[in-house]
């Protein structure tokens, strides 16, 4: 059975040992470039306002509506009458018609 941890243990030795390896250097114009990809992107987006406002719409009905049906299951689940619940002990809390054998008329 120590098979696997001995495996895991050279696993991190051999980690340990490996150079690090530095990041490439980012100039200001890649990170420049970078943001106005990612505002063309996003203008792009807005031009399909319609369909995702309509995706943002039928989101909004699916939560409401669950949390609707929520609600209303809780509501029916607290406001159903609770029937009366028979005592499970009731047949030991009745007193003896005769006389125990061993005590007689004790009790």
């Amino acid at each position: 059975m120590r098979y696997p941890d001995r495996k895991l243990a050279r696993l991190f030795a051999r980690a340990r040992q490996a150079e690090p390896r530095p990041l490439p250097a980012v100039s200001r114009g890649e990170i420049e470039a970078f943001a106005a990809r990612t505002a063309a992107r996003w203008a792009e987006a807005d031009g399909r306002s319609a369909q995702s406002h309509a995706l943002w719409l039928w989101e909004r009905v699916g939560a409401w509506s669950l949390g609707a049906a929520t609600a209303a299951l809780a509501l029916a689940l607290w406001l159903r009458p609770v029937p009366p619940q028979k005592n499970p002990f009731e047949p030991f809390l009745q007193e003896p018609t005769a006389p125990a054998p061993f005590f007689g008329n004790a009790l």
